[in-house]
């Protein structure tokens, strides 16, 4: 029985691992452009929202009457 021995490719592989580094970069790229806009989102156009939302989380004193028994 003759095994047949595969010669590889070096160039056709090292094209297959930069179009796929490539693809993972951009694909990485724009999850970080997204999250930047997010940010920037909640920062500037919704501050006024969180900032009001914030005021309302200070502590509050109320009075309370013990309930006689």
């Amino acid at each position: 029985m003759v095994s047949r021995v595969r010669i590889k490719d070096q160039w056709n592989e090292q094209r297959i691992f930069s179009q796929r580094t490539l693809g993972a970069m951009l694909v990485i790229g724009v999850l970080v452009l997204a999250l930047l806009v997010r940010l920037s989102y909640l920062q500037v156009v919704r501050h006024d929202y969180y900032l009001e939302l914030s005021q309302g989380n200070r502590v509050r004193l109320d009075r309370f009457l013990p309930v006689a028994a």
